[in-house]
């Protein structure tokens, strides 16, 4: 008798592997907040996410806008239906990350991969919970590596631009390469106001997030180094005009008092121009 074929082929075999893997390190976050109605009555609002989780003291990673205004309360539920409130450990609203923590038995951590060496075309995929839809699974390749900028306006370097899809309610959660592990926090798409998936996708690599997490653990927040200044990009037209010394720079219009400027000796102008 002939042997019967196998079920799958080996890309669905790699496929169902790492779904099966990751899963249970997927979590869904629903956050709750106070809001004014019509009649200026309070009324509860909740928004929608996922993460993914750090390690067996329970820091679960996220989306900064996924928890951003929760003044009642963060709840992660893990893959087996079983739910725990979190508490805000740090957040890093430039990079639209939050550090959140719950306190779990047997909790099973993803893996982190270094997202330097990334390549266009590279396989990718995402789990998380688009529309509420827990424990989605979706695939595709990287499209490109850009910079993007967050809904402040803010620069993410080096963001993953992937059309596997990503839809609201995936925000937060891992994109992974083909050995399952997390390369990026999927965070933006590119919808052009349809709020799904249109083939672009983005999400933070994550080498930014590691760069981040031991100050989100240890303050709070990210201490990052500022010179303390207001100041004004200054091009060779300018430069004429002012009869500066150098035709390029940066002007500084003001320093804030006890910044790195002002200790440094470095002042502001004193005169219109």
């Amino acid at each position: 008798e002939a042997e019967a074929a196998p079920a799958y082929d080996a890309e669905e075999q790699n496929n169902i592997a790492i779904y099966k893997r990751v899963l249970p390190s997927v979590v869904n976050i629903t956050s709750t907040t106070l809001v004014f109605n019509f009649f200026y009555g309070t009324v509860p609002q909740q928004g929608q996410g996922s993460g993914f989780i750090l390690d067996k003291a329970g820091h679960v990673l996220t989306n900064f806008h996924v928890v951003a205004g929760a003044n009642r309360g963060i709840k992660v539920q893990l893959s087996n239906k079983r739910s725990y409130d979190a508490k805000v450990v740090g957040t890093d609203r430039t990079h639209d990350l939050a550090l959140l923590q719950i306190t779990a038995p047997d909790l099973q951590p993803v893996t982190l991969a270094d997202s330097g060496g990334l390549a266009v075309g590279q396989k990718v995929y995402a789990i998380g919970n688009p529309f509420g839809l827990a424990g989605t699974m979706t695939r595709g390749i990287i499209s490109s590596i850009r910079s993007i900028r967050n809904a402040d306006g803010a620069p993410i370097e080096d963001a993953i631009q992937t059309d596997a899809a990503i839809n609201p309610g995936n925000s937060g959660g891992p994109l992974l390469n083909s050995r399952g592990e997390v390369i990026g926090i999927n965070t933006l798409i590119a919808s052009n106001g349809a709020e799904q998936s249109s083939g672009i996708g983005f999400a933070i690599p994550i080498n930014t997030a590691k760069a981040v997490l031991s100050d989100l653990t240890r303050y709070g927040r990210v201490k990052r180094p500022a010179l303390g200044i207001e100041s004004y990009a200054i091009g060779p037209d300018l430069a004429e005009q002012m009869g500066l010394a150098v035709d390029s720079g940066i002007l500084i219009v003001k320093d804030r008092p006890g910044g790195a400027a002002e200790k440094a000796g470095l002042r502001g102008g004193t005169e219109q121009a």
